[in-house]
């Protein structure tokens, strides 16, 4: 089982892209694909997502809601070869098993099919983007979804069609500007320098160098600390802020969250970009502006962290490997990236983003806390919006962010959305 765990394993390394025929390692694949029967694919609770068409020997594959699992699970034809996503990822994997040689082991995912649908049913049907929600405390991914998607199952008679589209791009792994949810980032660079209690006094306007850094809807508010900062999201007290810190200070909160780095998952990677080499980018910076690029799922890490006090875990898809006898050949740990905060630091941080939260109209039990983004793309009225948050329930803390790409409105409109993805995790978990 070993060898096939890390021939696996090397696959990961590669870029999940467009869809082609995959090149085995010593043609193994290959072979075993029109002999072996291939294993399933299920979610968190062992629902069948992905099986075979026949019981035993090489088959087409079956999906139960594909174009939710599409994304990440990509798909695979016998019929013309082409193979995708984690059937691509762990192709030699699913073709073999210690157990027994002519039957593959099977994936048990980190999601769940019932918040894949809940997920699924809030977002708006001709929505593009993206939707990620985690066990903080774990990085366990319990639901992602990406739109707009496909039928698997119809591959071979859809693919030459879809070749122009970008269709084939994970949104909740691809990098977009992100718009205010990037405060919180600015935000944990501010208390980790001992800076929150700062007062700057907002006229509605702050000037650097020819540019101009103004509110949403020009407002005023006076007097502003972090938490008044953060919970109304004022951008000209970000951009006073950011240069209060300098390069050095932010750019070292930036690479704590990994920000700028590749990070490498189990079924993907994740990049993101920012330059803060002048004072103007470093304050547009500081609001999720300018050069700045990052993923949902990235985001997701970054609420994270203020979700568990501190540590920032990665995130992961494979829950388990499981062989034709049902026995787990292998289990994923948890693994915690980095430690951006203190518990202190976050608690400063979560003051503010519970602010958010209430103007949104968000709610929870035990509280909720958010932030919520609206990125100008350079067109108007095709903003990216964000809104990404944390809960706790029964003593765990969920993450949720979600992202719609060039869509006329702000990051607060996906509240009723973000709202109705809580109450699932709220009413099943």
């Amino acid at each position: 089982m070993g060898f096939y765990v890390l021939i696996a394993a090397l696959l990961i390394v590669g870029v999940i892209g467009a869809p082609n025929k995959v090149p085995s390692i010593g043609g193994v694949a290959e072979t075993l694909r029109g002999v072996n029967t291939r294993g399933n694919i299920y979610d968190r609770n062992q629902t069948a997502i992905v099986w075979n068409a026949s019981e035993s020997g090489p088959s087409e594959r079956e999906y139960m809601d594909g174009e939710l699992y599409q994304p990440f699970v990509g798909y695979y034809s016998r019929q013309s070869g082409r193979i995708s996503g984690l059937e691509r990822l762990y192709d030699e994997t699913l073709l073999l098993s210690d157990a027994d040689k002519t039957k593959g082991n099977s994936l048990v995912l980190t999601v769940e099919a019932g918040l894949q649908r809940a997920i699924s049913s809030a977002m708006a049907t001709d929505a593009k983007g993206s939707c990620v929600v985690l066990n903080a405390s774990t990085g366990e991914i319990l639901g992602m979804l990406s739109n707009p998607s496909f039928d698997p199952k119809k591959i071979d008679s859809i693919y030459s069609s879809l070749q122009k589209s970008d269709v084939f791009v994970n949104k909740a792994t691809a990098a977009y500007i992100p718009g205010s949810v990037m405060k919180i980032a600015t935000a944990a660079s501010i208390v980790r320098n001992d800076l929150e209690d700062e007062q700057y006094h907002d006229s509605g306007a702050f000037r650097i160098e020819s540019f101009t850094v103004v509110n949403n809807a020009n407002a005023q508010f006076g007097n502003v600390a972090l938490r008044e900062g953060l919970g109304f999201s004022v951008n000209t007290y970000f951009a006073y802020m950011s240069q209060m810190l300098g390069h050095d200070a932010y750019e070292q909160t930036l690479k704590s969250f990994l920000v700028g780095e590749r990070i490498g998952l189990d079924f993907d990677f994740l990049s993101s970009e920012y330059n803060i080499s002048t004072p103007l980018k470093l304050a547009v910076t500081s609001y999720g502006q300018g050069e700045t690029t990052i993923s949902a799922m990235q985001m997701a890490m970054i609420t994270s962290s203020v979700a568990t006090k501190g540590t920032m875990y990665k995130p992961y898809l494979v829950k388990e490997i499981i062989g034709p006898n049902g026995n787990t050949a292998s289990e994923t740990s948890p693994v915690a990236l980095s430690e951006p905060l203190t518990r202190a630091e976050a608690e400063i941080i979560a003051s503010g983003m519970k602010i958010s939260a209430e103007r949104v109209g968000l709610s929870a039990p035990n509280g909720i806390y958010s932030k919520t983004g609206t990125a100008e793309t350079g067109v108007k009225g095709k903003e990216n919006l964000w809104l990404t948050c944390y809960f706790d329930h029964k003593g765990t803390p969920y993450t949720i962010t979600m992202m719609l790409v060039g869509r006329k409105g702000t990051g607060s409109d996906l509240g009723p959305a973000v709202q109705k993805v809580a109450d699932y995790i709220m009413q099943n978990y």
